[in-house]
């Protein structure tokens, strides 16, 4: 890069940085992270829990996976709309069911406004006070399962799968409901909470115990989530990698 690149470069990214944007190098990105991932390690299918409205598969379109997706969302309005995102898509499957560590039929989950953060616990106050459109407008009873209870449908053990969760203070429950497939699953995608957003949440340093404990280390984190007025990250979205999938690919 020369002088003037390099100028122009500073000054872009200093025109950002006061408009409150920040710039990185793709190859820093979790997303980028996540394409290499797929990529060396072949995953042919991912398990997407918390899907909403199909956010995180579509974003795995865009970026270029072509392989098996199952997407599992709860909520009634988010889910419709989860199957019309989909319905184009041969490879994409969506199944209107809850994930954690029970099989429970008959589970209330709260409904905030802004749906993306409907939870099965309480809002903490950090993050009424952080987020108007996290009040609970409803409850809806929706049915929950276990991973594990979905093995054979699921297929780990004949194609490297990557499992993603983004389920509002539900990640360990959900881990605890997959110990038996937890050994075949290639990597984790989680969302990370720094300070718990929701009552009786496990925060990153339970969860990175628990999966250090299941044989799976941390890649890759990244912020997803800030408090007012002082920028603090409140939630991070974290890669984690089987631990014996690691050392084959750095040979440990």
């Amino acid at each position: 890069m020369n002088i003037i690149q390099s100028t122009l470069r500073n000054n872009i990214v200093s025109v950002f940085s006061r408009a409150g944007f920040n710039i990185r190098r793709k190859r820093f990105t979790l997303s980028y992270c996540r394409q290499k991932l797929i990529e060396i390690l072949n995953i042919a299918s991912v398990i997407d829990v918390g899907a909403n409205i199909g956010q995180y598969a579509s974003s795995l379109r865009e970026e270029g996976y072509q392989g098996n997706i199952i997407s599992f969302e709860p909520l009634t309005n988010a889910f419709i709309q989860l199957q019309e995102n989909a319905k184009n898509d041969p490879l994409w499957e969506c199944q209107n069911l809850a994930l954690g560590n029970r099989i429970d039929d008959t589970v209330e989950i709260n409904v905030a406004a802004n749906s993306v953060s409907s939870s099965f616990l309480n809002t903490s106050p950090i993050l009424k006070k952080q987020e108007s459109l996290t009040q609970v407008t409803e409850k809806q009873c929706v049915s929950m399962v276990t991973l594990d209870s979905l093995a054979e449908e699921l297929k780990v053990k004949s194609r490297p799968t990557l499992l993603k969760i983004d389920s509002q203070g539900m990640e360990k429950p959900i881990l605890e409901g997959a110990l038996t497939l937890l050994p075949d699953i290639v990597g984790i995608e989680l969302e990370l909470a720094l300070l718990a957003v929701y009552d009786n949440q496990d925060t990153i340093v339970d969860l990175l115990t628990y999966l250090k404990e299941l044989e799976f280390e941390m890649v890759h984190i990244e912020p997803a989530f800030f408090a007012k007025p002082i920028p603090c990250v409140l939630e991070a979205n974290g890669i984690f990698l089987r631990k014996d999938v690691l050392h084959r690919i750095y040979d440990l």
